[in-house]
């Protein structure tokens, strides 16, 4: 399915983005399992785990892969106590909670097929666990970096790294993703016993559905709901559905992104919200959708940080009045400010002070264009980085085309004047493996080496290179854009 999440943005945009995750759709549930013994193998559901592969995803860009052999590994530092704070940990066990989980996905396999072949690799090759600076260096073997970079353009989702880390439920962390590969589609429909499957539920604990729907799909729904960028409902699939004793055999998945009132700081996105998943029995067509033009208030409200919360009914009516008192824009931006800025609100009487609304015009306008700046650097800082890859990758096509000119002006030299270089070589010292091997006969490097001294006699000037390497771009048909800091690269 189709990216939806920044249509304008390209899968290389989103890769160079440490703030995206950008996957294949069958990388939606991927499967960690976690080899105990030659024959026996556990799933791994845990919370640190999934969240630090996807800091480990999301890291990778295309350029890791650049020159690389398939038995090296690509490595990555990470500050413990930075990484705990954006996933939500503050308590003092997740320091230690978090090497465990590195060290689990040292033996902790990720499989998929390459057509009938069955692949399989530990995520984690190596750990290097800095006590001192409380660091550690994961190196992620360059198979699996492949794989993950693989993106089709037809068949992959995206969603921002911080929507995922503000989820704290195993259950949500396990479907997020998921459902997030379905929201092109808007539905997802599945027989109750492949979904046990698919998702590792097929045991004892949730033999009845209700356990299933308690344990797991409430919680996870309700979490999806609150802290990400789309809404999910459910609807039962079976028979004596309004019955006692309702046989269930399916489940049909409603999966929407949640509407946009206006851009706002670090994704908190207003929604419109739809019918609750415990009473929805049919979707909505969209021309059937109740409007409230003030349903997204409602939801903003709840972050403010009021002491005394009288019930929502109560507060529904006074954010009505609100809004026909001084206006919609002007509420929301005052709602915006006392988020932001973590006011404590003592009760709604604070509402009535006198020109509260007024005060914050303008506050939600600000937000946006700051984050439409913020997007735009990223997006600036990408094209940048995307270009001195590009650049540094020619360069290195550029010096391997020059030292094998140089080893073609030696070959074609006569013997005496290859034999008046190869003296002046041994006189220097350079007679050691790396320049003759033990019959005496130059190698490459020694080759490349007295072509190179030979051309400089020949007024030729490899330190100059800037026109040589544009002239060599030129007849490659390659264009650039070369600045003042990247010219030093082409030097040896």
């Amino acid at each position: 399915m189709k990216n939806e999440l920044e249509p304008s943005l390209s899968i290389e945009l989103f890769q160079n983005n440490p703030d995206y995750l950008i996957f294949n759709n069958p990388l939606a549930n991927p499967k960690f399992i976690r080899r105990i013994s030659k024959n026996e193998s556990v799933s791994v559901d845990d919370i640190y785990t999934r969240k630090l592969f996807i800091e480990i995803a999301s890291r990778l860009k295309p350029s890791h892969l650049f020159g690389m052999e398939q038995n090296e590994s690509v490595c990555f530092t990470i500050h413990i106590k930075d990484f705990l704070e954006r996933i939500g940990v503050t308590h003092k066990k997740g320091y230690n909670y978090l090497i465990e989980s590195a060290e689990m996905l040292q033996t902790t396999l990720l499989k998929w097929r390459e057509g009938k072949l069955e692949v399989s690799t530990t995520i984690i090759s190596q750990m290097i666990h800095d006590e001192g600076s409380g660091k550690i260096q994961l190196f992620i073997v360059r198979d699996l970096a492949q794989k993950i970079l693989e993106v089709n353009e037809r068949e992959n989702f995206s969603f921002l790294k911080e929507n995922f880390f503000r989820l704290q439920n195993s259950q949500s962390i396990k479907l997020y993703p998921f459902f997030k590969s379905w929201l092109n589609k808007g539905f997802y429909e599945i027989d109750i016993e492949r979904f046990k499957i698919q998702f590792e539920y097929n045991t004892s604990g949730y033999l009845k559905f209700s356990n299933l729907e308690k344990r797991v799909l409430i919680p996870a729904i309700e979490e999806i709901n609150d802290k990400t960028d789309i809404f999910i409902t459910y609807q039962k699939k079976g028979t004596n559905l309004d019955k006692l004793r309702p046989k269930i055999t399916g489940l049909l998945f409603f999966i929407k992104l949640k509407k946009k009132a206006s851009s706002t700081d670090d994704d908190a996105i207003r929604m419109i919200e739809f019918e609750s998943f415990s009473e929805m029995k049919e979707p909505l067509k969209q021309e059937e959708q109740p409007e409230n033009n003030n349903t997204y208030l409602y939801t903003l409200f709840k972050k403010i940080n009021l002491v005394e919360k009288p019930e929502i009914n109560t507060i529904e009516i006074e954010i009505d009045t609100y809004v026909e008192n001084n206006g919609r824009e002007l509420v929301e931006d005052c709602f915006n400010a006392l988020i932001d800025k973590k006011v404590i609100v003592r009760s709604m009487a604070y509402f009535s002070t006198k020109n509260l609304f007024e005060q914050h015009q303008g506050y939600t306008k600000q937000k946006k264009k700051k984050v439409e700046e913020k997007k735009q650097k990223i997006k600036q800082e990408a094209e940048k980085a995307n270009r001195q890859e590009e650049f540094k990758r020619l360069v290195m096509l550029f010096k391997e085309a020059e030292l094998n000119y140089f080893e073609r002006r030696y070959d074609a030299l006569n013997d005496n004047d290859k034999l008046i270089l190869i003296n002046e070589m041994q006189d220097a010292g350079r007679n050691s493996e790396w320049y003759f091997s033990i019959d005496n006969q130059p190698t490459q490097i020694a080759k490349q080496h007295m072509g190179m001294i030979f051309s400089l006699r020949d007024l030729y000037n490899p330190y100059n290179r800037l026109e040589k390497f544009q002239y060599w771009m030129s007849k490659e048909g390659r264009e650039v854009e070369i600045s003042d800091d990247m010219i030093q690269l082409l030097n040896y």
